[in-house]
């Protein structure tokens, strides 16, 4: 399994030759870290959470119990002062742009 960062694409990992022989892309296991009102892997607020979103995609039976969804929308209702929707959560696990 392998996470592909910032503003780097799930292809641009595919498409890597060092990187072609790894289990991630021979299984297609590769996912995009998400992004909010900014990048979750670059210093900001929501960086907090990309440790959450990356315990459920290498270790789901661990941490079975942890609901991100849950999480994303206690943050940003605590420290954003924003309630988010369903739809925004997908889209920012999906790393898609607000509409």
């Amino acid at each position: 399994m392998m996470a592909c960062s910032m503003k780097g694409s799930i292809d641009m990992v595919n498409d890597n030759p060092a990187l072609i022989n790894t289990e991630a892309v021979k299984n297609t296991n590769i996912y995009k870290i998400p992004t909010g009102t900014f990048w979750w892997d670059l210093a900001s607020g929501e960086t907090v959470l990309l440790p959450l979103f990356l315990a459920k995609k290498f270790y789901p039976d661990i941490f079975k119990d942890w609901d991100l969804i849950d999480e994303m929308k206690y943050f940003y209702s605590e420290f954003y002062n924003y309630k988010i929707s369903d739809k925004q959560v997908n889209r920012i696990l999906l790393s898609q742009p607000p509409e």
